[in-house]
């Protein structure tokens, strides 16, 4: 699940760290704590439109010409209990425990659970491509597909194939494999 917050370096502490002092001044940890720390320009342009019709900002700074707004981006922080459950290295219990207290917390309005975004294959029946990897890519190239919404959807919603996604991500630094094609300076 993925939480937008009204501010940009927002922190939340799901679970506190319980510890044990003995009197040689050894400590033992009996509960480790969990901080979810919330980024700033990290949304996709939907959350960052959903945070904005979410949350009610008080006061805009104004660029050096004074008419024009600093955008909000820097004010909405994300979080994404994925990766912090990877970063973390948390069990499934711990990830369904900081996401049910990051939605009851939803309820005081300083944070809010982005609505999920389903997306949808590059063609009805991607998922069973029977290609290899480097097939589907040039397939993907030569129909006109975005490669970055296709790694995305492989990453989250598609079939996940670590061979297609590591292809995908070959292919977008390669720009050679891609077509493109080399400006020759005259």
């Amino acid at each position: 699940m993925r939480f937008v917050s009204k501010y940009g370096r927002h922190t939340v502490q799901c679970r506190a760290e319980i510890m044990e002092a003995f009197a040689t001044g050894q400590v033992r940890i009996l509960q480790k704590g969990i901080l979810c720390h919330f980024e700033p320009y990290k949304c996709t342009p939907e959350e960052r439109e959903f945070a904005l019709n979410s949350f009610s900002f008080q006061g805009w700074y104004q660029e050096a010409d004074e008419a024009t707004m600093v955008p909000l981006d820097y004010r909405i922080g994300l979080y994404d209990t994925n990766e912090g459950a990877r970063d973390g290295n948390w069990d499934e219990a711990t990830k369904t425990y900081v996401e049910e207290f990051l939605v009851a917390l939803q309820y005081y309005g300083d944070i809010a659970k982005c609505p999920e975004i389903v997306m949808t294959p590059p063609w009805p029946k991607y998922d069973t491509y029977r290609g290899q990897p480097a097939q589907l890519i040039r397939k993907l190239v030569d129909e006109g597909h975005d490669l970055n919404y296709v790694l995305a959807y492989e990453s989250s919603d598609g079939p996940q194939r670590q061979s297609v996604i590591d292809a995908l991500v070959d292919a977008l630094s390669n720009d050679s494999m891609l077509g493109k094609e080399e400006e020759v300076l005259a």
